[in-house]
């Protein structure tokens, strides 16, 4: 029986699929500059004819893929992000989706670390359509706490160097997750981690949570 149009769509879909969830841990751990189309293929056990019938180029999955780490990044972090509106209520929650994350969800952790290792990739491919309005995460981070400093609810100091030093923590708990496994991965609790950019008396308040 010849398949329907339906059918042949979601097979489609799912070598697709296949390829994107072969290639994500070695861009993700390997970065972009360090993986070749024959080691995607080699990984998803496809033909380099299965592989360019999906993908253009190996610069075109990768979009692909960022696109799908930029939905992950966007979702771990609350839309009170982008108005400023309640800096700690932005982190608590963030701080929350990023355990959850390292805790439940291994294939968006690969996701989350490409997003969060982008920008140190050498040459890595430009966004075609470039929205100048829209802010990395870095750049949210850095707003967010600038502006908890102001409500003197944030730990004082640099902003610059305490968004580093958060970024570089995450980018080290993901690596050491994808890593190691789930099983023999050792989560901080979300309080040392709220502790980095909260000071301890708003951490204690927050609604009175059990962290």
């Amino acid at each position: 029986m010849p398949r329907s149009k339906e059918q042949f769509d979601e097979m489609k879909s799912s070598r697709r699929n296949e390829i994107l969830k072969s290639a994500l841990p070695l861009f993700s751990l390997r970065g972009y500059d360090a993986v070749k189309v024959d080691d995607i293929t080699k990984e998803c056990g496809c033909s380099h004819g299965l592989f360019y019938h999906y993908f253009s180029s190996k610069e075109d999955l990768f979009r692909a893929m960022m696109e799908e780490s930029k939905a992950v990044g966007r979702r771990c972090y609350p839309r009170t992000w982008l108005d400023n509106s309640n800096p700690v209520e932005a982190v608590n929650i963030f701080v929350n989706n990023i355990i959850n994350l390292l805790l439940n969800d291994e294939e968006n952790c690969y996701y989350m670390y490409l997003y969060l290792t982008s920008p140190y990739q050498k040459t890595l491919p430009k966004p075609k359509n470039s929205d100048k309005k829209q802010k990395y995460f870095p750049e949210l981070l850095l707003e967010i706490i600038q502006t908890g400093q102001k409500g003197k609810t944030f730990n004082e100091g640099n902003p610059l160097e305490i968004t580093h030093l958060f970024l570089s923590l995450l980018r080290g708990l993901f690596y050491e997750r994808l890593n190691k496994g789930k099983d023999k991965f050792c989560c901080p609790s979300k309080i040392l981690l709220l502790k980095i950019l909260l000071k301890d008396e708003v951490i204690s308040s927050l609604e009175k949570e059990v962290i």
